[in-house]
């Protein structure tokens, strides 16, 4: 029985390739010699522009890996920014928890008020709060104007109150005359804080582990503003 050829598919998207071995290794030799010619000067030089450019990008991506914080460094935020007395108020920025600045409770911070400014009310604001708070007459009473609120928070958060989200704000009593908010109590809700270890987390950011009175752990980011730094969250551990 005489054999049959077998017959390749035909397809609009096939050509024959050579009709002998020998065309096909000239046809092969020529696509890896270009027809034995270089390429032009134009396409080489863009090439090495590219390759070049590409190196320089490389070269300048910054080195963001993060590093412990020194000993110097710990004395320096247990000891300077933080702590030293009961009325450091980077230590208020502790007393709430939030994982961005415009979540801060203003309650919490500012429940001790500012430079003791209790001796700061007049006979006429003390009557006037006395309508709104009984307790008045009997108790101290924490003054922080708005002027002052703006300050604190433009120097801790690198915001103003409108822009926070004014949580703990209603627990204050308001008066517009002065445009100063109060508070009517006897107590305090200040801790130390211990700080025991920190990261470099970028070359602005740092973030710091550490304890309050009461033994509870905490985590603080905080980013470098100027010769200070600015709170960007403060959550549990």
């Amino acid at each position: 029985m005489k054999s049959v050829r077998p017959t390749p598919p035909c397809s609009p998207f096939t050509t024959a390739f050579s009709r002998t071995a020998r065309e096909t290794g000239i046809r092969i030799l020529n696509l890896f010699e270009w027809k034995r010619r270089r390429p032009p000067t134009f396409l080489l030089l863009l090439i090495c522009g590219a390759v070049l450019l590409c190196g320089s990008l490389v070269s300048c991506r910054p080195d963001e890996a993060t590093h412990s914080l020194t000993q110097e460094e710990l004395d320096y935020f247990n000891h300077e920014f933080f702590n030293g007395s009961a009325g450091n108020i980077h230590n208020q920025f502790l007393t709430s928890e939030y994982t961005s600045p415009g979540e801060i409770n203003l309650f919490e911070l500012f429940y001790n008020g500012i430079d003791e400014t209790a001796a700061q009310l007049s006979q006429t604001e003390r009557e006037q709060l006395s309508e709104l708070e009984p307790l008045t007459e009997y108790s101290d009473v924490i003054k922080v104007t708005r002027q002052e609120m703006d300050q604190v928070l433009e120097e801790g958060l690198g915001m103003v109150l409108t822009d926070t989200q004014q949580q703990g704000l209603e627990q204050f009593h308001y008066l517009e005359q002065s445009n100063a908010y109060y508070l009517v109590h006897g107590d305090t809700n200040f801790q130390w804080c211990t700080i025991t270890s920190g990261t470099h987390i970028s070359d602005q950011q740092v973030q710091l582990q550490y304890t309050k009175d009461d033994g509870t752990a905490w985590e603080v980011t905080l980013e470098s503003r100027g010769d200070s730094y600015v709170f960007c969250s403060n959550v549990k551990r």
